[in-house]
């Protein structure tokens, strides 16, 4: 990821991007162009979480905006999100029942570990870690971490199965690049996120990504307090 100078809050909602932004405490985040194996794989869950928990009462977002934190002002955009039932604003400022973020070769484990610690903290219920090369990852709550190696990711009542034609669609790719090395246990991860003195901020030597790529190249006048719509069906 890649960040700009310092802009206000304002700035940001009134702003359209190239692939949406997040915003943390005065710096704008860029997000990761997706590739063919996280657009698949967004996709995919997409409709598979649609078919399954729809059902029960609960609604799938894509790459929603969530108002994470009020002071210092905080945005983030998941790949997905669930919510039960649907909220009545267009930003959302209640924590959703389910986040998820898939790895691409951009990201970092602090960066993934960053935003895991921000959801729970927000009171998000359950949050996935997806591997889009494998199926695998990893199902955070606030009762702790459960590695994934089956394809079966859970939230309560609802549980998919990532694989079959997703995973036979996909091309080989050392999956060393797509997610945090099984060597990097999360307390261990996180104690050295801590030891170091990471804030949750990426704009650290270490942000990475192409750059922020707002409409037209410059931060372009919106309509509202978002400028394009965040409501997108994945059916």
């Amino acid at each position: 990821m890649a960040i700009t100078e310092l802009v206000s809050v304002e700035e940001y909602l009134h702003s359209t991007f190239e692939h949406d932004a997040e915003y943390l405490e005065g710096r704008i985040v860029a997000r990761s162009a997706p590739e063919k194996p996280h657009s698949k794989t967004q996709g995919y869950v997409c409709r598979t979480l649609h078919q399954v928990a729809h059902p029960l009462g609960y609604e799938v977002w894509v790459e929603q905006r969530i108002h994470t934190q009020p002071a210092p002002a905080r945005y983030r955009v998941p790949d997905l999100c669930v919510t039960q039932g649907e909220p009545p604003e267009d930003i959302f400022t209640e924590p959703p029942f389910l986040c998820l973020e898939i790895l691409s070769p951009a990201g970092t484990a602090v960066e993934v570990w960053a935003k895991i610690r921000e959801y729970l903290a927000f009171g998000v219920a359950y949050v996935w870690i997806v591997d889009p090369n494998t199926g695998k990852g990893e199902i955070h709550s606030p009762d702790g971490t459960e590695r994934v190696e089956n394809g079966r990711f859970r939230a309560g009542e609802i549980e998919v199965h990532l694989g079959g034609d997703l995973i036979g669609f996909l091309p080989t790719v050392d999956p060393g690049i797509w997610r945090i090395p099984q060597a990097i246990p999360m307390l261990a991860l996180q104690a050295a996120c801590l030891g170091k003195g990471h804030s949750d901020h990426t704009g650290t030597p270490e942000a990475r990504g192409s750059g922020v790529r707002p409409h037209n190249s410059r931060l372009a006048e919106g309509t509202g307090a978002q400028s394009r719509s965040r409501h997108q069906s994945c059916v």
